[in-house]
């Protein structure tokens, strides 16, 4: 019902590649039995990056055309966060600490909490995204915008009782 997924991404390829133009790559996704879903994508046909999904059969976004990453070099690293809270009827989506959009279809429901699983790096389906992802964090509680800039300028050493995960198989 509420909380943050925060993340660090690269491009595996300059964002112009056709590589990004030929599907939808997902760095984040999580779906429910009953077909509700949420995921940070980035969109196939406007090269941005946003947070999006559907529950109830409808579609709500935090997408915004500031969040375009065709200009971006392979290897070069962005943060992006995307906030939601179900009581604050929001949900909201930074790159690199600026917010870049913010609930557009004015609701937050959440999905269904009945999934078991959420995937990094790809959809559940199995399609792999184009990018490199470092510092994945999910907190419980939406961080306020001063929070998610601090994240993104963030330079020091993991804090106490922060768990850090292998991403390798």
């Amino acid at each position: 019902n509420e909380g943050t997924i925060e993340m660090w991404v690269a491009p595996r390829a300059d964002g112009s590649d056709s590589v990004y133009a030929q599907r939808d790559h997902y760095l984040f996704h999580y779906a429910a039995p009953n077909g509700d879903y949420i995921s940070i994508a980035q969109s196939r046909s406007a090269g941005v990056v946003y947070a999006g999904g559907r529950t109830a059969g409808q579609w709500q976004s935090a997408w915004g055309g500031s969040a375009l990453m065709r200009s971006w070099r392979a290897g070069e690293w962005h943060h992006l966060a995307y906030s939601f809270s179900a009581a604050q009827n929001r949900m909201r989506f930074y790159l690199d600490g600026v917010l870049t959009a913010d609930t557009n279809e004015r609701r937050y429901v959440p999905p269904a909490s009945t999934g078991d699983r959420f995937s990094l790096g790809g959809n559940l389906s199995g399609a792999v995204a184009d990018y490199l992802i470092d510092e994945v964090r999910i907190w419980n509680r939406q961080l306020e915008a001063a929070e998610i800039r601090a994240q993104a300028d963030r330079l020091e050493a993991p804090r106490d009782n922060e768990l850090w995960l292998s991403l390798e198989s």
